[in-house]
């Protein structure tokens, strides 16, 4: 099993952005120069160049644990929180939603995405996942081990765990020499900030983890972005377009 919970990861990473801005603003730290920025719309620092303006929550997870679960996020952190599908108006209604609540400086909880996810999510799943797992801490790129935010088979299932049935021990997996995987799924560079992207890191040879997904934010930024254009200008130094 190598299930993770989302929940813990994303108060790890608010809470990480919040300490960091409170240190600057009691001079513990570099000052941010934020302070008229009103704390339920955005935590921003410019130490830790984490910039949380608000979560377009996913809909697949939500299908599950329901859109409710992320009012947490909405009612502790201030942070706005908006549950979507994938399909492009469902991510685009999503979008719009958040910037609506960023501009007003109203953070709150909505679902654009109520076909299949409601508030409560699937009970009949959320039952059976806790008949066989139980919360455990997780190693999670670029935050480090976030207790129970894992899922490990309980004690009356060891039998069907691969990890003790045929003593398995987990890996270690450095991030690759000059890969900012890290920054970037933590919102501190982008994608063409990395001095690999778009050259020795392409959809084709990825070099980090957030090319060779798919979903992954320099896989997208490569296909629909900057990438896009830097793989034409590519293409024409080795004569493959005109």
């Amino acid at each position: 099993a190598s299930h993770k919970v989302l929940l813990p990861a994303l108060k790890a990473l608010l809470e990480k952005a919040e300490s960091r801005k409170q240190k600057a603003e009691t001079g513990s730290g570099t000052r941010t120069g934020t302070d008229d920025v009103a704390p339920q719309s955005k935590i921003k620092n410019q130490k830790s160049k984490i910039e949380v303006d608000g979560f377009l929550c996913p809909g697949h997870v939500a299908i599950i644990l329901g859109s409710e679960a992320f009012r947490e996020i909405v009612d502790d952190y201030h942070m706005p929180c908006v549950v979507a599908g994938f399909e492009l108006v469902q991510m685009l209604a999503g979008i719009t939603r958040l910037t609506e609540m960023v501009a007003a400086g109203a953070p709150a909880l909505d679902n654009v995405y109520p076909v299949v996810v409601k508030a409560q999510g699937n009970l009949v799943a959320q039952r059976i996942i806790n008949e066989v797992f139980e919360p455990a801490a997780a190693n999670w790129r670029a935050l480090g081990v976030i207790p129970g935010s894992g899922l490990a088979i309980r004690e009356q299932y060891a039998p069907f765990d691969a990890i003790k049935k045929f003593g398995l021990l987990a890996a270690d997996a450095p991030e690759p020499a000059g890969c900012r995987c890290g920054e970037v799924i933590t919102g501190r560079c982008a994608p063409v900030e990395c001095g690999l992207f778009a050259r020795r890191c392409t959809p084709l040879s990825p070099v980090g983890p957030c090319m060779v997904s798919s979903e992954g934010s320099c896989a997208a930024w490569f296909k629909y972005g900057q990438g896009k254009a830097e793989s034409r200008k590519q293409k024409a130094e080795i004569g493959g377009l005109r």
